[in-house]
C-alpha cells in the first residue's frame, strides 16, 4: 500500500503540470504619483459582478519586483487551468485572454497617451489610454482585445448610448447593429490574417455579442412604455434578442460580460410587464429555475436573491431555502444567506443607534457620526478604503464637489480599512482633511445598517439626521449628483 501512495505522489510530482498550468506575468511600468514603484496587480472574473463586485481573484503563487533601466517590474506567477477572459486589475483594468500554459507574458505599460495616436503595427491603445506592448509565444492572441478597441471602441465600455441616439427604436436597432457587425468583420480579419485557434475566437465573438445584447437592452430601461414589447419592438429587434444564446455554461465560466447580458436580460426582458410592478418573488424564482440549468440556473438564482435580498415578502427565505437544497455553489448560498441575516438584523437597528457608531480620526481620536451633524450642515460620506481602486480614481471628483458646496455641506471620507497605516497613509496623500475610520469595518452596525457589502458608496443626510439616500451617484456622475444635492438644499 505505501508503494502505491508511493507512486501517486511521483505521479503527480511529475506530471502535476498536465492538470495546472503555471504562466508567469511581468508588468512593465513607468512610477507615477498615482502609481507607485513596486505595485501590485490581480486577475479577476468580473462576470461575478453581481454577488461580488470585483469578482473571484486568482491568488498569485509567487510575487516579486525589479527595475529594468526606466521600467518598475512587478512579476506574479499564476496557476491556470483553463483558457478565459480575466480582468487584470492594474491601474483602472483592461479585458486579457489567459491560456492555461506553461508561459511568460511580458506587458509593457509605456506611457498614458493625452492623445489619440495612429494605429501601428506595434502599438495599442485600450479605454484607459495606456499604450501596451505585449511579448509572448501567444502576443497576437493576448493582444486582440485591445486591437478591437482601437478600432471598434471596447464592448465593455463603448456602446451606443440610447437615451442620447434619440433615433426611434428601429434606428437605434440598426446603430447598435452596425456597431456589432463592424466588431465581428474585425475579428474576422484578425483571426485569420494570424491564423488563430477558432475555439478562442469564438469567446471573443461571444464577448461582442454579449455587448450587442447589453446595448440592445437599454430600451427596457430607459421608460419603457406600459405595453407588450410586441407592440413597440420590431420582429427583427425581437428575434435577435431572442437568438441569444442564454443558457450556456462555457460562455458563463469564460468570458467577461455574458453573466450581465443573461441578467439583464432576464430582469429587463423575461420579467418585463406592461403592468407597472413586476411579478412576484415566486413566480421570478420559478421562471429562473425552469428556464436554467447547471451553473448557469444557479448564477441566475444567486442574482435574483441578492437583488432581492431587502425583501419583505416572508416567501424570500422559503425560496432562499429551497435554493440551498439544489444549488452546485454552496459557497454563494452561504454568502446569500449571511447578507440575508445582516438585512434582518439590520431593520432592528435604530438610525439613532447607527449614528453613534464609534469612528476615530488620524490621531486615533474618537468621535461619531452623529457629532458630524452638530454645525447644522448636511453631510456627504463619502464610504472608500485605501486598497479600493474605484474609490480612489472618484477622489479628484470628490474634491471638486467639496469646492464648490464645501460651504453649504459636511464632506466626510469615511474608511472601511482594516488597516489603520495604509489608511493614514493614503488619506495623508491625497489631503482628506475630514478623514475617519470605521471601528469594525464591513461587520460594523453602520455597514450592516445601510447594507455596504462593496465600496464605493456614497450616502447623504440631511442637517436634521433624516437620510436623504443611502446610494447617491458616483462623484464622476456631476450633473446627475448636483442635481441631487440642489434639489435638498433648496429644503
Amino acid at each position: 500500500m505505501k508503494l502505491f501512495y508511493l507512486f501517486i505522489a511521483l505521479f503527480f510530482l511529475q506530471f502535476g503540470n498536465v492538470f495546472s498550468q503555471n504562466i508567469i506575468i511581468k508588468y512593465y511600468y513607468l512610477p507615477t504619483g498615482y502609481w507607485k514603484d513596486s505595485s501590485g496587480f490581480d486577475l479577476r472574473e468580473p462576470n461575478r459582478f453581481i454577488i461580488e463586485e470585483r469578482g473571484q481573484e486568482f491568488k498569485p503563487i509567487d510575487t516579486s519586483f525589479s527595475h529594468e533601466g526606466k521600467y518598475s517590474i512587478t512579476e506574479m506567477g499564476f496557476n491556470i487551468n483553463d483558457t478565459v477572459l480575466l480582468l487584470i486589475g492594474e491601474g483602472f483594468g483592461h479585458v486579457l485572454m489567459i491560456l492555461p500554459e506553461n508561459d511568460t507574458l511580458s506587458i509593457y505599460a509605456d506611457s498614458i497617451l493625452t492623445t489619440f495616436p495612429f494605429f501601428g503595427k506595434d502599438s495599442l491603445l485600450i479605454a484607459w489610454h495606456i499604450f501596451y506592448r505585449y511579448k509572448s509565444k501567444n502576443e497576437k492572441i493576448y493582444q486582440f482585445y485591445d486591437s478591437l478597441e482601437m478600432n471598434t471602441g471596447s464592448p465593455l465600455y463603448h456602446r451606443i448610448n440610447y437615451e442620447l441616439a434619440k433615433t426611434g427604436y428601429d434606428n437605434f436597432f440598426s446603430l447598435c447593429t452596425q456597431l456589432y457587425n463592424r466588431r465581428i468583420k474585425f475579428t474576422d480579419k484578425y483571426f485569420s490574417r494570424y491564423n488563430l485557434p477558432d475555439d478562442i475566437k469564438s469567446l471573443f465573438v461571444q464577448e461582442i455579442k454579449s455587448g450587442y445584447i447589453l446595448n440592445l437592452l437599454q430600451v427596457f430601461q430607459y421608460n419603457p412604455p406600459k405595453l407588450p414589447y410586441q407592440s413597440w419592438l420590431s420582429k427583427e429587434f425581437i428575434d435577435t434578442l431572442n437568438s441569444f444564446e442564454y443558457n450556456n455554461p462555457r460562455y458563463l465560466k469564460k468570458t467577461t460580460m455574458y453573466a450581465k447580458a443573461i441578467a439583464t436580460f432576464s430582469y429587463y426582458y423575461i420579467f418585463y410587464s406592461p403592468i407597472s410592478k413586476q411579478p412576484g418573488l415566486l413566480n421570478e424564482y420559478d421562471t429562473t429555475k425552469n428556464r436554467f440549468s447547471s451553473i448557469v440556473r444557479d448564477f441566475m438564482l444567486q442574482s435574483f436573491f441578492d437583488y432581492n435580498a431587502k425583501s419583505k415578502e416572508k416567501i424570500y427565505d422559503s425560496l432562499l431555502l429551497d435554493f440551498k437544497n439544489i444549488t452546485l455553489d454552496t459557497i454563494a448560498y452561504k454568502k446569500l444567506e449571511s447578507s440575508r441575516k445582516a438585512f434582518l438584523i439590520a431593520k432592528k437597528i435604530s438610525l439613532k443607534s447607527v449614528l453613534l457608531t464609534k469612528i476615530f480620526d488620524s490621531k486615533n481620536n474618537q468621535t461619531t457620526i452623529q457629532l458630524l451633524l452638530a454645525n447644522g450642515k448636511p453631510v456627504f460620506i463619502d464610504n472608500w478604503a485605501s486598497w479600493c481602486l474605484p474609490c480612489l480614481a472618484q477622489m479628484k471628483y470628490s474634491s471638486k464637489l467639496e469646492k464648490k458646496y464645501g460651504s453649504k455641506i459636511n464632506f466626510v471620507y469615511l474608511s472601511l480599512d482594516k488597516n489603520e497605516s495604509q489608511w493614514r497613509t493614503k488619506s495623508k496623500e491625497l489631503n482628506l482633511f475630514n478623514s475617519y475610520i470605521v471601528e469594525n469595518s464591513f461587520e460594523s452596525i453602520y455597514s450592516n445598517y445601510f447594507q455596504i457589502t462593496s465600496i464605493p458608496r456614497y450616502i447623504i443626510i440631511d442637517k436634521t439626521g433624516k437620510v436623504i439616500t443611502t446610494n447617491a451617484p458616483f462623484p464622476s456622475d456631476g450633473k446627475l449628483l448636483e442635481g441631487l444635492l440642489e434639489k435638498f438644499l433648496k429644503k
